[in-house]
This record gives structure tokens, sequence and C-alpha cells, in this order.
């Protein structure tokens, strides 16, 4: 906004050539929220579609989620005693396990993302109180606490 405050700032828009609309015609934009700045931030996403079987994959961040590592091995060991066929090929196997982990990941970030939500509407309480005056030096305690979690 200038001085005068008759003009805004476009920072919600992109500048995009036609070879690139071309080339992703699937491009979409994304707002996020507005936390700690005074403005909401933007995201281009430009995702091509590929309809290939998808890999096995397993990320090193996996790892670090408490419970995967025993949730693999159970399931990796319970594959094996589920099936009336003595062998089951490996191949199948992680077939299995990548349904299964993809599964658990999502159910882990969902949860991550409920907390998240909870400590960001703690957190939000807190700084309405602050802003009105009202806040009692536990409350500005819990606020720091709240950050330190995060």
């Amino acid at each position: 906004m200038n001085k005068a405050g008759t003009k805004l700032s476009k920072l919600d828009q992109f500048l995009v050539s036609e070879d690139v609309i071309e080339e992703l015609p699937n491009m979409r934009v994304t707002a996020l929220e507005r936390l700690w700045s005074d403005h909401n931030p933007i995201l281009l996403h430009c995702n091509k579609a590929d309809f290939d079987p998808t890999p096995f994959r397993i990320y090193h961040s996996w790892f670090l989620r408490e419970g995967f590592d025993d949730f693999i091995s159970l399931e990796w060991a319970n594959m094996g005693q589920n099936v009336d066929v003595i062998h089951i090929l490996s191949h199948e196997k992680l077939k299995r396990l990548k349904v299964k982990s993809e599964q658990w990941i999502a159910n882990s970030k969902s949860g991550e993302r409920i907390h998240k939500q909870e400590i960001m509407s703690h957190l939000k309480q807190l700084e309405e109180k602050i802003e009105t005056g009202s806040t009692s030096p536990e409350d500005r305690e819990k606020e720091n606490q709240t950050y330190a979690r995060r």
C-alpha cells in the first residue's frame, strides 16, 4: 500500500510465459496462512500428471518417526504367517508393505497436523490475550513453552 493508502501491491500474481503454460498446463496457486508476517505467502505448483506405477520408496525421515521400525518389523513378520503359501515372493511382500507403510505414515502425519493445529490455536489465543493486555506471567510462560515444543 502506498503512503496515501490508495494503492495495494500486487504480491499475489505470477508472470508466466505462454511457453511455460503450454508445457505445464496443470499449474495451480496455493495461498498459505498468514502466521508471522503481514502477507499471505503464495506457492506455484507445477506438477505433471504421471500415471505410471509408483516405485517402492522408504524415506530416511520415516525411520525418525517413533514406532516406524517396530511397525515394519511386525508387518514383515506377519506377512509370512497370513498366507497359505509356504513362501511368499519378496516383491509381493514389498507391494503389501508399501501400501501398509503409506497408510501408517498418512495416519502419523494426520496426528501431527492435528497436534500442530492445536498448538497454533493455543498460540493464537495467547497472542490475543497479550494484545488486549489481559495476560498473566503464567500465560507468557505457557506461550514460551508452546513455542519451544514446536
